[in-house]
């Protein structure tokens, strides 16, 4: 392979994707494979004008700004695919908390089609590998709730 292995953990609040993140690198590197974690959040060069989006969207909620969220998101993707992906070391599997599938799956008005159409028209690369977190709904309520965000979310 001439480019890392990609490797996505997607699934609701609280399900486990970030303690899952964790035991598969350390599991990984115990094996001497070279680990990159990557945090979409933290790799997102627009993420003030994201948030600026997003917060807009919570306060007065719209097709049109949701939309405008999932583009704007769809981009910083894009971004992260073309400037950010490609410079981990080729033989390092590459891990992210959270893709657009997360994303795709918790709007409310623009469709799963329509957010997953916009990453692959900004041509946001496609995971090697993508594990989608599930747990009971209860649990993962429970563990949402105790965080100190609570369930305070964008995403």
């Amino acid at each position: 392979m001439n480019r890392p292995l990609f490797i996505s953990l997607d699934g609701p609040k609280g399900t486990g994707k970030t303690t899952l993140l964790e035991a598969l690198t350390g599991a990984l590197r115990a094996d001497k494979r070279k680990v990159v974690r990557l945090c979409e959040r933290k790799s997102d060069p627009f993420r003030a004008d994201t948030m600026a989006l997003v917060n807009r969207q919570a306060r007065q909620p719209s097709r049109a700004l949701e939309l405008q969220v999932c583009e704007r998101l769809a981009r910083s993707r894009a971004w992260i695919s073309e400037q950010v992906l490609p410079r981990q070391p080729v033989d390092s599997i590459v891990l992210i908390d959270r893709w657009y599938p997360s994303d795709a799956a918790f709007r409310r008005s623009v469709s799963f089609d329509e957010v997953l159409r916009l990453n692959i028209d900004a041509r946001v690369r496609v995971p090697d590998l993508h594990i989608g977190v599930v747990t009971a709904p209860d649990l993962s309520w429970a563990r949402a709730i105790a965080r100190p965000r609570g369930l305070a979310s964008t995403v």
